[in-house]
């Protein structure tokens, strides 16, 4: 702690400890609105109410039935954890939501405890400000995994700092286990496997070409031994009792395009909902590719390059919270080498500057502005729920289109089912057509538009064939159980 003395002292400083606890209080806010959140909080919630009923991990409203998503191409083991947590606390947005915020400041102290290692205090400092004020971070706290992968992620970057200063194969080892682990966390980790395959495979050549012979280069055999009996043991739990189940969700995502339109896409989506990220990003990539002392980032930055783009796992914002800690260790990297020289002090207030920018942007965009995320407002829907609460028993089961998740807001309704939203990845499991799939589910209550429904026709067929009835804005009923119920005469 004495340490920290000198650097409080300086002006600036105590501005970038300032800067880090306003954005962390402002997500902590953010984290607190249960009436605006992240239409993927749902599924989780869903995640966690099913477990619980049945303890099965498969979303209630993708009607997966016998299909556990814990076999499928997702999330791995570290959802139990999240299930039991939300068990403890109450099954609720606040809860998942002040979960995942806990969960995202565990990552930004490894990612202190990375640059510490790996730089100094001076640049650590700078890493954790930057990491905090940025969006990445600051959406950390949305019902998903992208906070526990984040916090992974940067859990395997500590180590890998750790085996650049220090002798001995055991901290290479860690890193090669350590990123097939953070495969349980998030799948997204697969790109972080070909950020360090490419990093040690370099490493590798580097000393065969050095030596002029062969050699034993521990640290890259330790990577990739760790990292091959790690992959066996993850094949073997996750791939080979069914390998159809497990690559089903990849499989019915359809990127819409060809690959390298898709990739454009991303990079586009990206520059818009993270311009600031975007404006530090570019230069320091070219900076950190011409520079030959930046060797080891440059070589991590290609592989993230190589691995994103032959993966692609998607261009969703959240997605962004994956490359958080790189960039961020980036950042701190740069500033060690370049900016913290004596002669380039005037370019502190130009840092000062960046991070104001970024956290008044959050600010805005999450409590004054409209936000490009996909988020859902209570007050849209609040009349529809009160109504269906009022009029439809517990056990209803209720389909709703995509953009109509009413999960978080109706946990005791578990019968719920979506229009849109994955039901195609149970129906391919079980060779049934769409058809086949309402008709053996049933649904008697749609929430939504017609105009809502996405993908297939048969939804709209299933509702003609019952003519299902509008008895509130939104809210289709088949008329026999309106009847039922008192709702038409």
């Amino acid at each position: 702690m004495m340490k920290l003395i000198p650097w409080m002292q300086q002006r600036w400083g105590v501005l970038l400890w300032g800067l880090i606890a306003l954005a962390t209080l402002l997500k902590l806010a953010a984290a607190l609105n249960t009436h605006i959140i992240h239409t993927d909080t749902h599924l989780y919630l869903s995640i966690a109410s099913n477990y619980q009923l049945t303890g099965k991990l498969t979303p209630a409203m993708w009607r997966m039935n016998d299909f556990d998503i814990l076999a499928g191409s997702g999330t791995g083991y570290m959802i139990y954890p999240f299930v039991w947590v939300l068990q403890a606390a109450g099954i609720s947005i606040l809860s998942v939501q002040l979960l995942n915020y806990a969960v995202g400041l565990v990552g930004l102290g490894l990612i202190y405890a990375a640059a510490r290692e790996w730089f100094d205090l001076d640049a650590a400092l700078v890493t954790v400000a930057f990491a905090a004020c940025s969006s990445m971070f600051f959406s950390q706290y949305h019902g998903r995994m992208d906070a526990f992968g984040a916090a992974a992620y940067s859990a395997v970057l500590w180590a890998f700092a750790c085996g650049q200063k220090r002798n001995g194969w055991g901290w290479h080892a860690l890193v090669g286990a350590g990123v097939i682990v953070a495969a349980e966390f998030h799948i997204i980790a697969t790109v972080y496997v070909v950020v360090f395959a490419a990093y040690y495979a370099v490493s590798y050549l580097g000393a065969l070409r050095q030596a002029r012979h062969w050699i034993w280069h521990w640290p890259s055999i330790a990577f990739f031994g760790a990292a091959f009996l790690a992959g066996l043991i993850y094949i073997a739990v996750h791939v080979l009792p069914d390998p159809q189940t497990y690559f089903a969700i990849s499989q019915a995502v359809n990127l819409g395009s060809t690959r390298w339109a898709s990739l454009l896409y991303a990079a586009y989506h990206f520059a818009t909902v993270f311009p600031f990220e975007t404006i530090t990003l570019l230069p320091l990539l070219l900076w950190v590719g011409l520079r030959s002392g930046y060797r080891p980032l440059a070589i991590l930055w290609a592989g993230w390059l190589i691995g994103y783009g032959v993966i692609f796992p998607g261009y969703w914002p959240h997605y962004s919270a994956h490359v958080w800690p790189l960039l961020a260790l980036t950042v701190g990297s740069v500033w060690m080498t370049e900016i913290k020289r004596p002669q380039a002090k005037r370019l502190r207030p130009a840092l000062i500057a960046l991070l104001v920018v970024m956290v008044t942007f959050n600010g805005l965009r999450h409590f004054v502005l409209p936000t490009e995320w996909p988020m859902m407002n209570y007050a849209e829907h609040q009349s529809s729920i009160a109504y269906l609460r009022a009029h439809f028993p517990l056990e209803t089961p209720i389909a709703t289109s995509l953009k109509f998740y009413l999960f978080a807001w109706m946990p005791d309704y578990v019968n719920m089912m979506t229009t849109g939203d994955y039901e195609i990845v149970g129906i391919n499991l079980r060779g049934e057509t769409y058809t086949d799939y309402w008709v053996r589910e049933q649904p008697t209550v749609y929430y939504g538009t017609l105009e809502a429904i996405a993908g297939p026709t048969e939804f709209l067929a299933y509702l003609e064939a019952q003519q299902f009835v509008e008895v509130y804005p939104n809210i289709w009923v088949q008329p026999a159980f309106a009847q039922s119920l008192g709702l038409l005469p």
